[in-house]
């Protein structure tokens, strides 16, 4: 299987990177550098059957985890924004908030404005790219097993 990953800007005028992964070979087949978002279309020739991932610049969502009371059900992750809301510069009805994994009483939480996960999909749509998946980029770099990682 392969995917294509591309690491979106948080302006339409910055450079897109590109790179083709086969999970099969655990390799990188081809990759590239384009001059701007505009260019994405030349992408979706490269796309082809492959998933698309694109990767979000991590200065424009914030990462953050969220302690949760014992036994936390449904009503209580859905009050996560209502929680953020003083920790938060805009609107929480401006932002998305989607939901990471939970390790005990703790809940990840990616926060990004709406406004620019909208520029980010209408980029993607407009070059005729179907993606499903949109991640920070700070999350794609791979864990040391000693040490740290520094994007």
């Amino acid at each position: 299987m392969e995917q294509l990953i591309i690491r979106l800007g948080s302006h339409a005028d910055e450079a897109v990177h590109w790179l083709v992964w086969s999970t099969n070979e655990k390799e990188i087949i081809a990759s590239g550098e384009l001059e701007n978002a505009a260019h994405l279309s030349t992408l979706s020739e490269r796309a082809g059957q492959r998933s698309v991932i694109a990767l979000a610049p991590t200065s424009d969502v914030l990462l953050k985890w969220v302690t949760l009371p014992p036994k936390a059900g449904r009503k209580v992750i859905n009050a996560i924004p209502f929680m953020l809301e003083d920790e938060l510069a805009a609107d929480i009805s401006e932002q998305f908030f989607a939901m990471g994994p939970k390790k005990g009483d703790q809940q990840a939480v990616a926060i990004v404005d709406r406004s620019k996960l909208a520029q980010w999909q209408s980029w993607l749509d407009d070059a005729n790219l179907f993606c499903e998946t949109l991640i920070p980029d700070v999350l794609a770099v791979p864990a040391p097993e000693e040490g740290a990682a520094i994007l």
